[in-house]
Order: structure tokens, then C-alpha cells, then sequence
């Protein structure tokens, strides 16, 4: 599915700002109905259509135009609602949803990876009173001795990113094995670094701190970070559909 991507409504600021001075033809209308709903097609504002459309009622004499996109608006919403439903569905069966009843939250993983041991790079995120919460980025290591790492630096297909974690990763060691753990809210950084993860065909990173080690990314890392992303901006997409 594609993202949305907002566009400038020419059709509708035409409309405001100018009044025309003839009414126009069944042909004229439908042309200009078609311009519109290729707009709509590639954005996601609609409550801006709305109000535009508000604006234009006292300025405009085509009223069957403005009812058109009246009806236009709402059937598009409805549109996008069912899509983003069917999206969600397809997503979900491969996720971990947990539920904390303590703190009444609801956790969303990538599938099969928190529960692993071994090395790792994931996303999550939570949801709260049906708020969608900010995402989370985490990078645990796991090994025989201590890194104590304070930055990772990722190689995708031969181009460098870097990332340091606000706070020094938390530690944890048992049975002679070590945990060295970032989980924080993700940031613009983090989230270029996954969207350049998206496509590579090689992925690698290396932790550096006291010590340093190089891994290799494994592919269904890239994955769970893709539906992870994609279902939290969806969720969040729904519920602006919802208050319209």
C-alpha cells in the first residue's frame, strides 16, 4: 500500500478565492470533479478539504460542484477507513501483541524476535487508553563479554549511519552471559536508518564502546521493523480518520 502523500488542492483555493462569472457546463463540472478526486486519491487531508469547501459555499454559484464534493470527501473517507482496516488485518497476524493489565497498556512487537535470545535490532511500540504511542527503537547485544557500547554505526549496502542512544544501554548479565541493551523513543535518525534498511541487500552494524563488534543483520529483523513502522502509521492514520 502507498503511503499517502499530501498534495495542494488547486481546484478547491481556485474556488475560494475566485467567483466565476457563468455557470458552468455539465462538462466543465465533470472535468473539474475529476481533478478533484485524483486529489483526494493522493491525500489524506481531508478535513482541509472540508473547510475549503465550507469557505467556498458563500463564494461560489455551482452549487452541485460543492455538493459533489461533499459527497466526494465522505465517500473517500469511508474509502480510506476500509483500506487502512484491511491493511491492519494483513499486518497484525504477523505480530506479538501483548497486554500489560498492570499499566494498561497493549505492546506491539515484531513477530518471534523480543522473546529470542542473541543479538538484535527492533521496533516497538505501545498503545494507551486507545492513544497510539510514539514508537520505540531498541538494539540489544548479547555475548560472552562486556562492549559496553555507546554507538552503533550501520553499514547498508556500503553507506554508513550513526547512531548514539541518548542514555548508555542498560546492562544485565546471567549464567556468564552478558546484555547490553538501547531501548529508547525513536528518533528522525533512527527511522532514516530503517527506511534505508528497507530495501539493501546487505545490512551490517557495529557496536562500539569499550570494546568493539561487528554483526551482520539478518533480513527478518528488516522485516519486523518494516510491519512494525507501517502498522503504527497506519493505526495512527485510522485514528485522524476517526475524529474527522
Amino acid at each position: 500500500m502507498k503511503y499517502f502523500i499530501p498534495i495542494i488542492l488547486f481546484a478547491f483555493i481556485s474556488c475560494a478565492e475566485t467567483k466565476p462569472k457563468k455557470e458552468k457546463s455539465p462538462e466543465e463540472l465533470k472535468d473539474r470533479l475529476a481533478f478533484v478526486t485524483d486529489s483526494l486519491l493522493s491525500t489524506n487531508k481531508i478535513s482541509e478539504a472540508r473547510k475549503l469547501i465550507n469557505a467556498s459555499k458563500s463564494k461560489i454559484q455551482d452549487v452541485i460542484f460543492i455538493d459533489s464534493l461533499e459527497l466526494l470527501v465522505s465517500t473517500k473517507k469511508d474509502s480510506l477507513v476500509a483500506v487502512a482496516d484491511t491493511e491492519l488485518s494483513k499486518i497484525e497476524n504477523k505480530l506479538d501483541i501483548e497486554t500489560d493489565e498492570f499499566r494498561k497498556i497493549k505492546w506491539i512487537y515484531p513477530d518471534r524476535v523480543r522473546k529470542t535470545y542473541g543479538n538484535k535490532v527492533y521496533a516497538y511500540f505501545g498503545i494507551k487508553d486507545g492513544e497510539v504511542l510514539p514508537l520505540r527503537f531498541v538494539i540489544r547485544y548479547y555475548g560472552d563479554n562486556w562492549l559496553f557500547w555507546e554507538q552503533a554505526i550501520f553499514l547498508i549496502d556500503g553507506e554508513s549511519y550513526h547512531y548514539n542512544p541518548y542514555k548508555r544501554p542498560n546492562t544485565d548479565n546471567s549464567g556468564g552471559s552478558v546484555w547490553e541493551t538501547s531501548d529508547e523513543a525513536m528518533t528522525s535518525t533512527a527511522l532514516e536508518i530503517i527506511t534505508q534498511m528497507i530495501n539493501a541487500k546487505e545490512i551490517k552494524y557495529r557496536l562500539s564502546g569499550d570494546k568493539y563488534k561487528n554483526f551482520t543483520l539478518q533480513k527478518k529483523y528488516v522485516i519486523g521493523m518494516q510491519d512494525i513502522v507501517k502498522y503504527h502509521t497506519l493505526l495512527s492514520s485510522r485514528d485522524k480518520l476517526d475524529q474527522l
